[in-house]
């Protein structure tokens, strides 16, 4: 039997209508491409951008005060928020100290204490002033009694003087007369006795009247000085008794509390807080309600005027720096701002920890501040990272 070469038939393939073409679709050539172009993309601008930029790291600098709370006390108003402008010398917090409100409590009560104590010595020299001042009129009243009576008395043993010095006086002429006569014998020596005797009985009643007017005088003159002496008393009297009193202890008791009070209030009313500097508030580091004790800070206030970022460029980077050079900012919070460089020095002394494994010996930091006329509309995190570039040339 013969045998013939076995062959493999194969199922018709369909053929295509004339005019029709089959396309093949290369989707993994495309994304290859794409690729390869993000990364070609990507690879250009970082390759363009380390070529044409010089970039550091930095942080955004600035004067930030901090408000410290004085003594131990409670904080009775706060009226801020973060973000607030606030002037300088504007009231910012108020205090109140209660141990000091204590001492207020007690200092006054001790003044009212003081005060009645005096209302009720005052008091009592009043009544004590019109006892005397009615011993001192009742007394006035009989002694300018007894100088009336004594006016009187002077006024007749002066009327009585006058009198008796005229009848010497005539007796004395009549005793004269006599005498001659009696030299001459013409009178008697009885007569001239007589004469004598009555010359020398009003000369006697003469001198008696003389010596009792002295005397009269002598009083009035002591009951004037009595009578002035009561008047000047009655004057000063309400002085007078007050001075033996406990008024002007009292007085200066009250006084020193007075003092002490006033300047507890003063003490009161400095436990206002007020703005060390205008600028904003930037933190809060208490509420309203909270104790705070001295020393411990209750917010702080940042200066938009002071603000600038220290950029930390390589040293040998030194040559590619300028002063008033243009750079760009750009802030972690994705907001960007043009700076220019107003100096730049080597760093002396350590970096900031997140700066630190950049910059290593050998390789030194350039420290560079950047200042702008927009700073008060930077963000006012002090300490926040700052991205700087400059172009290189």
């Amino acid at each position: 039997m013969r045998l013939y070469p076995t062959t493999k038939i194969e199922s018709p393939q369909p053929v295509p209508f004339p005019g029709e073409v089959k396309k093949r679709r290369p989707w993994g050539k495309y994304l290859y491409l794409s690729l390869v172009l993000v990364a070609g993309v990507g690879l250009g601008r970082w390759g363009f951008a380390h070529f044409y930029y010089l970039e550091s790291p930095g942080v955004l600098a600035g004067v930030e005060v901090e408000l410290e709370a004085p003594i131990n006390a409670l904080i009775k108003s706060l009226p801020l928020e973060i973000g607030d402008r606030v002037q300088k010398g504007a009231p910012l917090v108020v205090l109140y100290d209660t141990s000091l409100q204590e001492k207020m409590t007690l200092q006054e009560g001790k003044l009212e204490r003081l005060l009645a104590e005096e209302k009720r010595e005052k008091k009592q020299l009043d009544t004590l002033i019109e006892e005397r001042r009615s011993q001192l009129a009742l007394a006035g009243s009989r002694a300018r009694g007894r100088k009336e009576d004594l006016l009187g008395r002077i006024e007749v043993l002066a009327l009585q003087e006058k009198n008796l010095r005229k009848k010497v006086g005539r007796l004395e002429d009549l005793f004269q007369q006599t005498k001659k006569l009696y030299q001459l014998e013409a009178a008697s020596r009885p007569r001239f006795l007589q004469a004598k005797l009555l010359l020398e009985d009003s000369r006697a009643k003469l001198e008696t009247t003389v010596a009792e007017l002295k005397i009269a005088r002598r009083k009035l003159k002591r009951l004037q000085e009595e009578i002035l002496m009561q008047e000047k008393i009655l004057r000063e009297l309400p002085q007078r008794v007050k001075a033996k009193s406990l008024l002007p202890i009292l007085a200066v008791r009250i006084k020193s509390a007075r003092q002490r009070l006033a300047l507890l209030r003063q003490s009161l009313q400095e436990r206002e807080l007020r703005a060390p500097l205008s600028g904003v508030v930037n933190q809060l580091f208490k509420k309203e309600g909270e104790v705070v004790t001295p020393g411990e800070p209750i917010l702080s206030v940042i200066d938009p005027e002071s603000l600038f970022v220290r950029a930390y460029f390589p040293q040998q980077e030194q040559t590619s720096l300028h002063l008033h050079e243009q750079v760009e900012l750009l802030f972690d919070n994705g907001r960007r701002e043009q700076g220019t460089i107003s100096k730049f020095y080597p760093a002396t002394g350590p970096l900031p920890p997140q700066f630190q494994e950049r910059y290593q010996p050998p390789r030194q930091a350039l420290i560079a501040e950047i200042t702008s006329a927009r700073r008060r509309d930077w963000p006012l995190t002090l300490g926040m990272r700052v991205q700087v570039r400059k172009r290189k040339f």
